[in-house]
């Protein structure tokens, strides 16, 4: 399943490197070649250049304007409709898995196939499941514990 993964990162070049490109390095089922973007701001390129050239990436959108709204917005106009969109911030850390282990504690695993999971999110949304999924990043073992693999929050993004 195609889909395209965009991080939107605005000043934290360094930053971003050392956390969300590196989990998304670290996923063993997601050709970051084909699907990884950056949203940067114009005027922050250059900046980028030396941290990307040890990312693999697809490419870089370049946004004109300053502020969330516009980096959606430019990132929407630059695909064509239709296109599966992920959108990630610059700042994850982990990428945790739930798993039945044998205690709370024991639940939770680092994530390496945010691949599975996304194709997983996207054939929900395409059954009329839902309209939006949303990762939320941080182990919660305790909030977890007894429910379902997926849960599905149906809303609107606007």
């Amino acid at each position: 399943m195609d889909y395209k993964i965009i991080v939107r990162t605005h000043k934290r070049e360094k930053l971003a490197a050392h956390m969300t490109l590196r989990v998304l390095a670290e996923q063993t089922d997601i050709d970051l070649e084909k699907c990884l973007y950056l949203n940067i701001n114009s005027d922050e390129i250059p900046a980028y250049e030396k941290v990307l050239r040890n990312v693999p990436h697809a490419g870089v959108i370049s946004c004109q304007k300053k502020g969330g709204h516009h980096s959606i917005n430019t990132t929407t106009d630059f695909f064509p409709e239709g296109e599966r969109l992920v959108f990630m911030d610059d700042d994850t850390m982990k990428m945790w898995e739930w798993h039945h282990g044998t205690t709370a504690a024991k639940s939770t695993r680092q994530m390496q196939c945010l691949g599975r999971y996304l194709t997983d999110a996207f054939q929900t949304l395409e059954a009329g499941h839902a309209k939006a999924f949303h990762m939320y990043c941080m182990p919660n073992a305790f909030y977890k514990k007894g429910k379902p693999f997926k849960e599905v929050r149906p809303h609107l993004l606007g």
